[in-house]
């Protein structure tokens, strides 16, 4: 019976550690703590769209993701003429400045305090993303023309991984916002414009079909690590700090909190897959996995509960 119990215990011990070890795969993981989602289901409503992309497309009646890209790739290797505020630019231009920022090293973590909107790391992960759902890659000729040439699968899970990693290394910490400091409720609206460029990311990711098939977006095997996760407790904070510039109806504080109300908009639609425990056995016993003791609810619909 003793060594019985030895080995349960050791069980358990071999669990817990080797869920201390996923959970501290990542950056800032100390400043991510979202409540746990676990099962997750969808409610069906008439007419709801369900499915990525749900930014940076316009998704009408006639949408196809897969032509839609195919248009997008043809005018990049056509080098299709573009005009932006009077400058005339070539598709495959922006697109250089794209792939050579996504190619380059991952920048430094953006701090809780954004003084200004100089953080390039949010915009290097969406870069990432965007040459991972594109698949493009810049090819110089012996001429020393550029082209633009289809990224190997090797390449493309290169850039995949390293817009997942850095989702995953995000800082989701915001700056207090009081009257006391105000001065941490005028930067927020920088902090709101970052997670902006991470919403985009995380969706063109999912668009591609990446996190989609990676475990950790369910959260049991990545937990406050995953970038789902990371992502919510970022819309959290973000909605914590900016309750007050939101509801602010003078000043300068007007401007930011349409800032901040639509980026939470878009957290909303990008993160909507929210849902509880519906599994009798995962809930009650979720303690020995490190879920906690949680009361399932197998008729939730989160159209019938007030949050």
């Amino acid at each position: 019976m003793a060594i019985k119990n030895l080995k349960l215990i050791l069980l358990l011990f071999a669990i817990f550690s080797q869920t201390d070890l996923i959970h501290a795969q990542c950056f800032n993981h100390s400043e991510s703590n979202p409540p746990e989602e676990l099962f997750r289901k969808r409610v069906k409503e008439e007419g709801m769209r369900y499915g990525n992309p749900y930014t940076m497309f316009v998704r009408d009646n006639n949408f196809k993701l897969k032509s839609t890209i195919e248009q997008i790739v043809n005018n990049l290797i056509s080098s299709k003429i573009i005009d932006l505020r009077y400058k005339i630019y070539s598709y495959a231009d922006l697109y250089k400045g794209i792939y050579n920022s996504a190619k380059s090293a991952e920048p430094a973590l953006c701090p809780e305090l954004q003084e200004e909107q100089t953080c390039l790391h949010p915009a290097w992960v969406k870069n990432n993303a965007i040459v991972y759902l594109l698949e493009l890659k810049l090819d110089t000729t012996k001429f020393g023309v550029d082209t633009l040439v289809p990224l190997t699968p090797t390449e493309k899970n290169w850039f995949f991984d390293r817009a997942n990693q850095g989702l995953r290394n995000l800082n989701p910490s915001v700056a207090t916002c009081n009257w006391g400091a105000s001065y941490g409720c005028k930067k927020v609206r920088n902090k709101a414009i970052q997670l902006v460029y991470y919403l985009q990311a995380y969706d063109l990711l999912k668009t591609g079909g990446g996190i989609a098939a990676y475990d950790g977006d369910r959260n049991h095997s990545d937990g406050d690590c995953s970038p789902r996760n990371k992502l919510r407790q970022f819309a959290r904070n973000i909605y914590s700090e900016s309750n007050s510039i939101i509801n602010s109806t003078n000043g300068w504080k007007k401007n930011h909190g349409i800032i901040c109300a639509s980026t939470l908009l878009l957290a909303a639609q990008v993160l909507n897959d929210a849902g509880v425990e519906t599994n009798y056995f995962a809930g009650i016993f979720g303690w020995l996995w490190g879920d906690g003791f949680v009361l399932p609810h197998p008729n939730y619909s989160p159209v019938k509960t007030i949050i």
